[in-house]
């Protein structure tokens, strides 16, 4: 009988134990189950579960709040509600995600509203309706907190309250934030078509150190249930700083940046950057929205971040 030590057992059996079957972080590479290279294709979910003035037509660039509140005052509450179950229901549908497969995208970047998780909770229907379409079309889907409480900024897709983003001093607000964030990771970390957890779209907080301290808190908050599925972080003054990252803020991490200024060499300065990035953390860096200009220089981008090294997609 052939001889196999114990350090062999253990060896075998615990790489087999703590495979990932998740998309997660390997180097400056984000892999499959099997270890393959993953390079992202995808598009937003805009305007579906976080409303955009813009998104509606014309050059509205209200928030969610300001919205709803207008419907409230046209409709009366009972319709207006009566739209907004309706609205969810209707824009986007299977067909949906089956013509975004068709067009040869593999992850789709799903904004949400907080607001949609708290309360009766109906955002997480909306999630797992989407899920279960996008695992039948062989779409990932990466979940992205567009809207946080108390606001993450004072721009529109933020919706934050009338005063302004709160969310950097207030508490309760920062509670909210992880305690969501723990509930989406204790419900999807056995979902296999999540294709991780994008924190906080478009932080705009007061300086680094306030940011990557809730960063630390939320990571903490879901890595406490979840341990496999990789963890998206953006930069700070809407997603443009990255300089912020100076550590890592542990495994299974990535980053994410936001590129919508066509002018000068503005595009190739931000990849420049986070190509330093991804080096520098020796983590995956992806580019999660850009374009508002033209089917050109949207082209001529994707071709840029197609070539930087240390870019996924």
């Amino acid at each position: 009988m052939r001889k196999v030590w114990p350090g062999l057992l253990l060896l075998f059996f615990g790489t087999a134990a703590h495979a990932n079957p998740m998309w997660h972080a390997n180097g400056k590479r984000l892999v499959d189950g099997s270890g393959t290279s993953v390079h992202i294709r995808g598009v937003n979910l805009g305007n579906w579960l976080l409303w955009e003035g813009w998104m509606f037509g014309g050059n509205y660039t209200a928030s969610e709040s300001v919205i709803y509140g207008k419907l409230n005052e046209v409709l009366g509450p009972e319709k207006a509600a009566e739209f907004r179950a309706r609205y969810y229901d209707a824009y986007i549908t299977e067909a949906d995600i089956a013509a975004i497969a068709n067009a040869g995208f593999n992850t789709i970047r799903l904004p949400i509203n907080a607001r949609l998780l708290t309360g009766d909770g109906a955002g997480f229907r909306y999630i797992d309706r989407l899920l279960g379409w996008a695992g039948a079309h062989g779409l990932h889907v990466i979940l992205d907190l567009h809207a946080v409480p108390g606001g993450q900024s004072n721009t529109h897709p933020a919706d934050p309250p009338p005063g302004g983003a709160m969310l950097w001093k207030d508490e309760a607000d920062q509670a909210q934030l992880v305690a969501i964030w723990s509930a989406l990771a204790a419900r999807y970390r056995n979902s296999e078509t999540v294709a991780g957890y994008d924190l906080i779209n478009e932080p705009d907080a007061p300086d680094a150190a306030t940011l990557l301290d809730i960063y630390q808190r939320l990571i903490a908050a879901i890595r406490a249930v979840d341990p496999q599925h990789i963890i998206w972080l953006e930069g700070n003054k809407l997603g443009a700083v990255l300089k912020i990252f100076t550590a890592p803020m542990g495994e299974n991490i990535g980053y994410s940046s936001h590129i919508y200024i066509y002018f000068g060499d503005y595009r190739a300065v931000q990849l420049r950057g986070a190509s330093a990035l991804s080096a520098r953390l020796n983590a995956p860096v992806w580019v999660g929205e850009f374009g508002e200009d033209n089917a050109d220089t949207t082209a001529t981008t994707v071709a840029m971040m197609d070539k930087t090294d240390g870019v996924i997609g």
